[in-house]
């Protein structure tokens, strides 16, 4: 890319370093070496000295190894055209090798004259070359930076379009010089910036630089407005180009890293959006000033409504059971109120009438120490509540059938007084209570007299009847603090605490009494008499239940052989 002996671009510059950027490390200085050969029999076969080749082939692998050492950084790789960084450095790496470069080079030129000038051709020829097609080759290699071009315009047509138009523009503008149209290519590097990323804004100006500098070359184009010679107009065209540079790289890497940070939130919010629905969780903020709600997808599909536009806060509380409402807006308010943060279960009725039980926690946000907005979460806890509440049914079940397997284990399934086991527990608690307090303790055990003749004469069920009546008649008789249980086939015991031998001899003749005065008819509407007999005891200090009991039944037993129908009193 030469006019009159002077280069404006030097390609070659920006192939080498965008090679050995996207070389692996360990092959990097191989591929220096090859750069070396290349450049020397390249200069060789131009026709220069030895000398004079050895110094422009150094400086030609010196350009290409800062460009990759301050691009690169400590640890070698490779960055990308998306990151700003990244490209800040590219950039001084460039202008770094650039100088280097021209530096070695203008070695060669010592005694001739021409060093200064020479340095100055040679570094900016140099740094468009680098600066030019650098970012081109590394786009061209970048497979994610062709997907990004793929992606931002999705069709072959416009990318077509774009490069035939730029193409077409940069003839436009150097092909001719009757009208200045050097805003023209700068226009459509924007473009192709816009669309095409960081490998549209490279094209862009690698084919403003190529189209450039053909055809200045060859004394067309506007640059030969410029007053001056040859030297004056190459400077001017790379200033221009220098100037495209710096209006669309950075605008390129901004909308790349901008592209790509936007792609991350979509799928940031696409994972969101399924971990939400997964787990029936979504989250809601509420903007103060002006008043604004906003709903994620979750938030409608629990209240059971289609996603749109987000309802307003009056909307959205009309939305709970009216039973909560009032208690919901209570606790947005506190919230609002306190700057503290805020939690509460209501249930939420879908616009079919179903019924939802929600958790809600939320938090205000506060800038400049005032609240701006509340930000929160709702989920759906139906399921875990109907699994609580069947719990709950469950634990209410089973301890009503508790209470009823201890009521039919401490009940006597025949008479409905206390069974055995009810009564010799009863029994022991108040033979420690007595023990403790010094109180009296009585115990009346009494069984019905010729039980077995009733059973034999007429059947079990008007024994079982005879059994009955002669419970009740005893149960009526006793006192609130007295238990009543039947102990075994027709026996019975009496428990009465603070009752001596007197009070319980009165218990136990009323009961005799009222037993002796029943008429149970039998299946043959004739009428029996029933006696019982009863022997009472007194518990004394240091007595225990055996001993009570036993002397009890020894008093029962002085009773039967007494004649029945009668008590007596233990010795």
């Amino acid at each position: 890319m030469r006019s009159d002996g002077i280069a404006f671009v030097w390609p070659a510059s920006g192939v080498a370093a965008g090679g050995l950027l996207m070389t692996a490390v360990q092959w990097r200085k191989t591929l220096l070496g090859g750069i070396f050969v290349a450049s020397v029999l390249v200069n060789l076969n131009a026709g220069s000295s030895l000398a004079v080749t050895l110094w422009f082939s150094l400086a030609n692998i010196v350009e290409a190894y800062l460009v990759c050492r301050i691009a690169s950084g400590r640890d070698g790789a490779s960055g990308s055209l998306n990151l700003p960084r990244w490209v800040a450095r590219l950039a001084l790496g460039a202008v770094a090798g650039s100088i280097a470069s021209g530096t070695i080079a203008s070695l060669a030129k010592i005694g001739s004259g021409q060093a200064l000038e020479f340095f100055l051709s040679w570094t900016s020829t140099v740094l468009l070359g680098l600066l030019v097609v650098t970012p081109l080759v590394l786009a061209a290699g970048d497979r994610k930076m062709r997907r990004v071009a793929q992606i931002t315009d999705g069709r072959v047509l416009l990318r077509s379009a774009l490069f035939l138009a730029t193409i077409a523009v940069s003839v436009a503008a150097f092909a001719q010089q009757s009208a200045p149209l050097l805003y023209l290519p700068l226009a459509m590097a924007m473009l192709m910036t816009y669309f095409l990323g960081p490998f549209g804004a490279a094209s862009a100006v690698f084919i403003a630089a190529l189209l450039g500098s053909l055809f200045t070359a060859k004394g067309m184009g506007s640059v030969h407005l410029v007053e001056g010679g040859p030297q004056t107009r190459a400077l001017y065209f790379q200033v221009y180009l220098l100037v495209m540079l710096a209006s669309t790289m950075p605008v390129a890497t901004l909308l790349a890293r901008s592209r790509a940070a936007a792609r991350e939130l979509r799928r940031n919010n696409a994972f969101l959006s399924a971990a939400e629905a997964k787990a029936h969780v979504g989250h809601w903020r509420l903007q103060l000033e002006p008043e604004s709600l906003y709903w994620s997808d979750e938030v409608f599909a629990i209240h059971g409504m289609e996603k749109g536009r987000s309802p307003d806060l009056a909307l959205a509380l009309e939305a709970y059971h009216p039973a909560d409402r009032e208690r919901v807006s209570s606790s947005i308010k506190g919230s609002l109120a306190s700057r503290e943060p805020f939690s509460f279960e209501a249930r939420i009725q879908r616009p079919d009438g179903t019924i939802r039980h929600v958790e809600s926690t939320g938090e205000p946000e506060l800038e400049n120490g005032e609240v701006v907005a509340m930000f929160g979460v709702i989920l759906d806890i139906t399921e875990r509540w109907q699994v609580l509440e069947e719990l709950r049914r469950a634990r209410n079940l089973a301890r009503k059938q508790a209470r009823e397997a201890t009521k039919l284990a401490d009940t006597d399934q025949l008479t409905g007084i206390a069974s055995r086991r009810k009564f010799m527990e009863r029994l022991s608690e108040e033979i420690a209570r007595a023990e403790e307090g010094g109180g009296k303790l009585s115990l009346i055990m009494f069984d019905v007299d010729h039980f077995k003749a009733f059973n034999d004469s007429h059947g079990h069920a008007f024994g079982d009847l005879v059994l009955r009546m002669v419970a009740r008649e005893a149960a009526d008789s006793t006192r609130g603090q007295d238990l009543i249980g039947r102990i075994g086939g027709e026996e019975f015991a009496i428990i009465m605490p603070g009752a001596g031998m007197d009070t319980g001899t009165l218990a136990a003749e009323r009961i005799r009494q009222r037993v002796a005065n029943l008429r149970i008819e039998d299946d043959s509407g004739v009428a029996q008499n029933v006696s019982i007999s009863l022997g009472i005891g007194e518990w004394t200090p240091g007595a225990d239940e055996v001993w009570l009991m036993q002397a009890a039944d020894n008093a029962l037993y002085e009773a039967k052989r007494a004649g029945r129908n009668c008590l007596r009193q233990a010795a």
